[in-house]
């Protein structure tokens, strides 16, 4: 009896450890792999993490850890901590405007985010409209044209176009999500995405690491989730910011930036 139920128990960890895919592109078609990143994408409705976050750029290096919760893909609050533990600032970007609150030099920033939908702000290398995608892991491929399907570097390998774009694409068999992508355009490479150490939680499969760097700006931002729910309710407590009655206001809408 202890030797059937033991063949049972080994029986079950092969089952869960064995491949999604096989890794063979006769036997597992293209819509099959972007159907099931779109899926595991669609499934991620709200997120609640820790994550350690590191940015390079020309304008600014550093290390900070961050509390994360984004609700329905539209709203991401974003808490920022300092060495010691010290709230360094906040970051909210909602439906229509996003919001900052530097906690040091005590101001208060807000904005539409039409008026910054394609520009940087500040000194953080990322667009508004970046920002969600990024630290949700997230990137849509399903409305690509594909070129290319083959296997590369023990991945699925897809080459395929968007606008004026062409992609890169690494697909790991093992769970089926993007590995690697790297973005062209007149053959010039614009950034490169990378997504690892995959957790497998409340049915679908979230990347503990994040990694995104654009060579010719010379930036680079990663991001490492110490601990993560999702889908999970979140409060909207969680979304209220508490911000100093004396703290200075700037509006970003009305402030010529480059």
């Amino acid at each position: 009896m202890k030797y059937f139920n033991l063949c049972i128990l080994l029986l079950v960890g092969i089952s869960c450890t064995k491949s999604k895919f096989i890794l063979d592109t006769e036997k597992v078609m293209i819509h099959d792999i972007l159907d099931n990143i779109n899926r595991n994408h669609k499934s991620l409705v709200t997120l609640d993490g820790r994550a350690r976050v590191t940015i390079e750029s020309e304008e600014f290096n550093g290390n900070f850890f961050a509390n994360i919760d984004c609700n329905d893909n539209d709203s991401l609050l974003l808490s920022i901590k300092g060495p010691f533990g010290i709230h360094a600032g906040t970051l909210f970007i909602g439906r229509d405007r996003f919001i900052i609150y530097n906690s040091i030099t005590n101001k208060f920033y807000n904005g539409s985010k039409t008026d910054f939908e394609n520009r940087n702000f500040l000194q953080f290398p990322l667009k508004i409209s970046e920002i969600i995608p990024i630290f949700m892991g997230r990137d849509v491929i399903s409305s690509m044209k594909i070129n290319k399907y083959t296997i590369k570097d023990g991945m699925f390998f897809i080459i395929a176009h968007k606008n004026n774009s062409t992609y890169k694409i690494w697909i790991n068999h093992t769970n089926g999500q993007i590995y690697k992508l790297e973005q062209y355009r007149d053959d010039t490479l614009q950034y490169i995405k990378e997504y690892g150490s995959f957790i497998r939680i409340n049915h679908l499969y979230f990347p503990r690491k994040i990694s995104i760097v654009r060579p010719n700006e010379k930036q680079a931002i990663s991001i490492y989730y110490i601990s993560v729910k999702v889908n999970e309710d979140i409060q909207q407590e969680k979304f209220i910011i508490d911000i100093s009655d004396d703290a200075e206001q700037i509006d970003l809408s009305l402030e010529e930036l480059n």
